[in-house]
């Protein structure tokens, strides 16, 4: 990890007049703008590792209620539909909600396998009605996440999912006052932050983004999410940076960004 650090890029997603709750790729023609960006989103994550594909990346956000999850099952969905073997990992074990959208249960996930004696294809779900797409849910939440996410079994879970998918997806929790990112992201390729166009605080963000940048996180990019307008649009997703342009920018974008959301 690093190879990419403070190289950020921006994807602007069209937002979306109600929450998807189950398996809704390429079936509701209202997803059809959303769906397209997710899919660029896609391919420009895998465009921006110049040694070795993109193999794992956490989803998160500065704060509740920007969209991580959205993106994460989107991502995840997306990627399987274009044929690689994909695991979403629910590792948000404060407020999960992967096991909510998709309707599956959640008694056993990531805090049991983790904290249990059981092996991954036990807790896995794999019978989903998207071919290459498999589950992993948080489970019961647990008294002490952050001991969980920094356990030695944790850390051989995440080589364990690379040896066997193509792409593993972790919906984390929220950067801040949280420490569970700085614990799990490291493990990874690399974060995409998720922010909400006149929804996500200004400060919140900047004081994400110092977040970590002290931590040393590898961010690969920052999706500015709910954003409304056709392609004729300033902000419209089709104008918004999707070139595989390698040039330091030095987090020049948070600014751009920023200036779109809320005070």
């Amino acid at each position: 990890a690093g190879r990419f650090f403070f190289k950020p890029f921006t994807w602007v997603i069209p937002g979306l007049k109600k929450k998807s709750t189950a398996y809704t790729y390429g079936k509701d023609t209202e997803f059809s703008h959303f769906l397209e960006a997710i899919r660029v989103l896609n391919t420009n994550i895998q465009l921006l590792s110049s040694d070795r594909p993109i193999h794992s990346v956490a989803i998160s956000s500065s704060m509740p209620g920007d969209g991580k999850s959205t993106i994460a099952l989107f991502l995840a969905q997306t990627a399987a539909a274009m044929g690689k073997k994909v695991l979403l990992v629910d590792a948000d074990m404060r407020k999960p909600q992967v096991h909510t959208r998709l309707q599956l249960p959640n008694s056993l996930g990531l805090s049991n396998l983790i904290a249990q004696t059981l092996s991954p294809e036990e807790v896995i779900n794999d019978e989903l009605p998207i071919p290459g797409l498999s589950v992993l849910t948080a489970g019961k939440i647990p008294p002490d996440p952050t001991k969980l996410l920094s356990s030695e079994k944790m850390k051989g879970l995440i080589k364990y999912f690379e040896e066997i998918f193509d792409l593993i997806i972790y919906d984390t929790t929220p950067v801040l006052g949280l420490a569970d990112i700085s614990l799990l992201t490291p493990s990874t390729d690399g974060l995409i932050l998720v922010t909400r166009i006149e929804k996500t605080d200004r400060s919140a963000l900047t004081q994400a983004l110092d977040n970590l940048r002290l931590s040393r996180v590898n961010v690969l990019g920052i999706v500015a999410n709910g954003v409304q307008g056709d392609a004729n649009s300033p902000y419209s997703y089709y104008k918004y940076g999707y070139g595989n342009n390698h040039k330091e920018q030095d987090w020049e974008e948070e600014e751009n960004l920023t200036s779109t959301l809320s005070k």
